[in-house]
C-alpha cells in the first residue's frame, strides 16, 4: 500500500510540475508581453475638426487594435498605422486641447509629450445646393462642411437652432443639419430672381451661393453623382437624393459613356418619383414635365418612359416607348395599362431600341395633354395633344417608369410651370 501511495504521490507531483510547466511555455508563447508605446511627435500640432494628423512613435499595433484618445474621451479614426507611425482622422469637436493618448491594450499606452489643439470651427463652407432656382416653398440640400455641430444628420431642435440658413435676408425654415448638410426651403415672401444664400453658425457667415426664385421652375436633376455599386431600393434611396422616392423597383446612379445617369433593372410598374413638387392642374397651375430614356431592350415587351400624376406604382400615367419602337400615352389603374389617346406603331424605325430619346408632356388642362418626342439631335419625332376620356387622375408625383423587358437609363428630369399664379 505504501508503495502505491508514494508511487500516486510522486506520479501527482509529476503531473503538477508539467501542467506549471506546459502553461508557462503557453503563456509565453501565445501570450507575449505588448511592447511598449512612445510618442515622439504629432504633426501637425493644430488641425481643424475632421482634419488628418501623424503620430510617430514607437511599439504601435494594427488600425483596428489601436486606439487613440483625444482629450475629452474624444476617439480618433485611426486610417493607416504601422509600428512607427499612424495617420489618424481628428474628432469634429471644436476647441478642444490636451495631450493625446494612444493604446494598445490593457495598461500599455503612451500620452503625447506636447498639447495638442483642435481648433474652433471656421466659417461654415456653402459648396453647393441640391437645386438652383424654384418656387418659394422649394425643398433645398445645402452641401459644404463645418456647417453644423451634429456630426451625423439630426433633426432636434437643439441642433437645428445653431444653424441659420439666409435666403435674400429672409430666415428660411430648416428641417435637418449635420457637418457637411443642411435641409431647407425657400421661404414665403421673396420676389421672383437671384437671391443669395448665406449658412450662419455660431455667428459666423458662409459665402453666399445665389438661387434663382422662379415661380415657373419646380425641379430638374441631371444626375452628375457618384456611380453607386449596389441597386436602392428602399427609401430615402441613399446614393440618389432624399428628393426621389422609390415607389417600386430597383434603381441606381450609374456611368453612362461618362455621364452621371439613374439606370433601374427589369420589374413590373417599376417608378422612381420626385417627391419636391406635385403635378397638380386647377386654375392656378400647369405643369410640363420631361426627361431622356433609353430602353436597354430591342423588344415590344420592355417599355421605358416618364410617368406624372402618379398615386403608387400601379396608377399613374405613363409616356412611353418599347424597346422595338412603338410609342404609347397610358393611364395604369390598378396595374392594368390601358391606353389615354396614344397608340402609335408609326415611329418604329425613328424609335429604335438602345438609344436616348427626350419625352415631354404639357398639360394646361385637366385631362388634357400634349406630347413631344424628339431624338438625341434634336429632331421632332412625334408631336399632339391627347385627352384621356375616363379622366383618371389630375395630380400626383412625377418621375420615371419602366416595366418588363431589361429596364433602363434615364436622364435630365424636368417638372417646369408656364403659367403659375401670383
Amino acid at each position: 500500500m505504501k508503495t502505491f501511495k508514494n508511487i500516486g504521490m510522486k506520479f501527482n507531483i509529476f503531473c503538477s510540475m508539467w501542467l506549471v510547466l506546459s502553461y508557462s511555455c503557453m503563456n509565453k508563447d501565445n501570450f507575449p508581453e505588448l511592447s511598449p508605446i512612445t510618442i515622439t511627435a504629432v504633426h501637425p500640432e493644430s488641425v481643424l475638426p475632421g482634419e488628418t494628423i501623424v503620430i510617430e512613435g514607437s511599439g504601435f499595433k494594427t488600425a483596428r487594435t489601436t486606439v487613440v484618445i483625444f482629450p475629452g474621451n474624444l476617439l480618433g479614426k485611426v486610417i493607416e498605422a504601422s509600428p512607427t507611425q499612424l495617420k489618424v482622422e481628428v474628432p469634429r469637436k471644436q476647441d478642444v486641447k490636451g495631450a493625446i493618448q494612444v493604446r494598445t491594450g490593457g495598461d500599455n499606452y503612451a500620452s503625447s509629450p506636447q498639447e495638442f489643439n483642435i481648433l474652433p470651427y471656421p466659417e461654415p463652407q456653402l459648396n453647393a445646393m441640391s437645386i438652383m432656382q424654384g418656387p418659394v416653398g422649394t425643398p433645398v440640400v445645402a452641401e459644404g462642411n463645418y456647417l453644423s455641430e451634429a456630426l451625423e444628420a439630426s433633426d432636434l431642435a437643439s441642433d437645428i437652432r445653431k444653424t441659420k440658413v439666409l435666403v435674400g435676408g429672409v430666415e428660411a425654415q430648416v428641417e435637418r443639419v449635420s457637418f457637411t448638410s443642411v435641409w431647407f426651403r425657400i421661404p414665403e415672401g421673396l420676389e421672383d430672381g437671384l437671391v443669395p444664400v448665406t449658412i450662419v453658425r455660431d455667428g459666423k457667415s458662409s459665402a453666399p451661393i445665389n438661387f434663382l426664385v422662379d415661380p415657373r421652375f419646380l425641379f430638374e436633376d441631371d444626375f452628375e453623382r457618384v456611380p453607386m455599386d449596389n441597386w436602392a431600393t428602399a427609401n430615402p434611396p441613399i446614393g440618389i437624393d432624399r428628393n426621389w422616392s422609390i415607389v417600386s423597383g430597383q434603381w441606381k446612379i450609374s456611368d453612362f459613356e461618362g455621364n452621371g445617369v439613374l439606370e433601374n433593372t427589369t420589374g413590373t410598374n417599376i417608378t422612381l418619383v420626385n417627391r419636391s413638387v406635385k403635378t397638380q392642374i386647377d386654375a392656378n397651375n400647369d405643369f410640363v414635365v420631361s426627361g431622356w430614356v433609353y430602353a436597354k431592350s430591342t423588344v415590344s415587351s420592355g417599355w421605358v418612359g416618364i410617368a406624372f400624376h402618379v398615386q403608387d406604382d400601379k396608377n399613374h400615367y405613363a409616356l412611353r416607348i418599347s424597346g422595338n419602337g412603338n410609342l404609347q400615352l397610358v393611364r395604369i389603374v390598378n396595374g392594368s395599362a390601358g391606353v389615354a389617346g396614344l397608340n402609335s406603331t408609326a415611329y418604329q424605325s425613328r424609335l429604335p431600341g438602345q438609344n436616348f430619346y427626350h419625352l415631354e408632356v404639357t398639360a394646361t388642362a385637366p385631362y388634357t395633354f400634349t406630347v413631344r418626342v424628339s431624338d438625341i439631335n434634336g429632331q421632332e419625332i412625334y408631336s399632339g395633344s391627347h385627352v384621356d376620356a375616363n379622366s383618371n387622375f389630375n395630380g400626383g408625383y412625377a418621375g420615371f417608369y419602366a416595366t418588363s423587358g431589361l429596364g433602363g437609363y434615364y436622364n435630365d428630369f424636368k417638372i417646369e410651370s408656364t403659367t403659375p399664379g401670383d
